[in-house]
C-alpha cells in the first residue's frame, strides 16, 4: 500500500438551492414560493485539501507470484503527466508468495506453515444474516479445522458474528484452543440459532459491516477479513454501500475474502 500526501486539489461547486432546502423548515419554504421570491445563489465555492490518499498495489512477476522485497523507491505516482512524491510504503507481503498448495486426505498430514518474521492478523467473520441452518453447521466445522491446523505461532484471529448487528464472539488471539472452543461454543448458542434472521433490507447487513471496520481500523497493521456468507435474497443495488464498504476496508487496512458458504457441503451428482 502505498500513500501520497500531495495529490491534487479537489474544487466543488455547492449549490445555494441545496443549501437552502437542507437548512430551511418546510414552513418556512411553503412560506417563500407563497410570496413568489426566487432562492438567492451565493455562488459559494468551497476547496477541499485532501492530506493522505491510500493506493493498494500488487506487483506480480512473470508467473503470477508476488514480488519481494520492494522498496518505497521502486513505485512512482503520475497524476495528470506530473510526478506526485509518495510519503509511505506498507509491504503486505514482504517473504513474497509461497508455493502452491498441495491437496492432502486429512488436515493432520499437511506440511506444517513457515512461521513468518511477523504473523497475520485474520478475522473470521459469519454472515447469519445469509447462512441457513445446515451451513451455519458446515462453516463452523471449516473453521474449527482453519484454525487447528491452518495457523503458525504467530497468527492471531478474531471471531464475529453478523446477525442483524455485530457480535465479537473472539478478540484477537493466537490460542488455537481458545478459537476452537470459541468455535464449539457458537455451534450451540441458542441465540445464533434462529430458523432466520428475517430482515427487509440489507441495510443492517451493511451496518454491521461498517462498524466491524471500524473495529478493525483501531488495531493497527494489516487484517485479512474471511466472510462466510450466502447469496443475499435482496435484488436491490446496493453499489453506493458497497464502495463506502471497499473505503472503509482500505482505511482499516483490511482485505475481505468473501467465501459462498453453500460451496462448503459436498453435493452427491444427480
Amino acid at each position: 500500500m502505498v500513500a501520497s500526501k500531495h495529490p491534487p486539489k479537489v474544487t466543488g461547486l455547492i449549490l445555494a438551492s441545496a443549501l437552502l432546502a437542507a437548512a430551511s423548515p418546510g414552513v418556512v419554504a411553503q412560506s417563500d414560493r407563497d410570496a413568489g421570491e426566487e432562492p438567492k445563489s451565493v455562488d459559494l465555492e468551497e476547496t477541499v485539501d485532501v492530506r493522505l490518499v491510500l493506493m493498494d498495489t500488487v506487483v506480480l512477476d512473470a508467473n503470477g507470484r508476488t514480488v519481494p522485497g520492494l522498496r518505497l523507491s521502486d513505485f512512482e505516482i503520475i497524476v495528470d503527466q506530473e510526478r506526485i512524491p509518495i510519503d509511505t510504503l506498507d509491504a503486505a507481503c514482504p517473504g513474497g508468495a509461497m508455493a502452491a498448495p498441495r491437496g492432502v486426505r486429512s488436515p493432520k498430514h499437511r506440511a506444517k506453515l513457515p512461521a513468518p518474521d511477523s504473523g497475520r492478523k485474520i478475522v473470521l467473520a459469519l454472515d447469519y444474516l445469509h447462512l441457513h441452518q445446515l451451513e451455519r453447521v458446515q462453516v463452523l466445522e471449516q473453521a474449527v479445522k482453519m484454525v487447528r491446523y491452518g495457523l503458525t505461532d504467530k497468527d492471531e484471529v478474531m471471531i464475529a458474528a453478523l446477525n442483524g448487528g455485530l457480535r465479537i464472539e473472539q478478540p484477537f488471539t493466537s490460542n488455537a484452543a481458545t478459537l476452537a472452543k470459541t468455535l464449539k461454543r457458537m455451534e450451540y448458542d441458542i441465540t445464533l440459532w434462529k430458523p432466520s434472521f428475517v430482515h427487509l433490507t440489507e441495510a443492517s447487513f451493511f451496518d454491521g459491516m461498517q462498524v466491524l471496520l471500524d473495529v478493525l481500523g483501531a488495531v493497527p497493521g494489516n487484517k485479512a477479513m474471511v466472510l462466510f456468507s450466502n447469496n443475499p435474497g435482496s435484488t436491490e443495488s446496493y453499489d453506493l454501500k458497497f464502495a463506502r464498504l471497499a473505503a472503509s476496508s482500505s482505511i482499516a487496512r483490511c482485505s475481505i475474502y468473501p467465501v459462498h458458504a453453500a460451496g462448503l457441503i459436498a453435493q452427491r451428482p444427480g
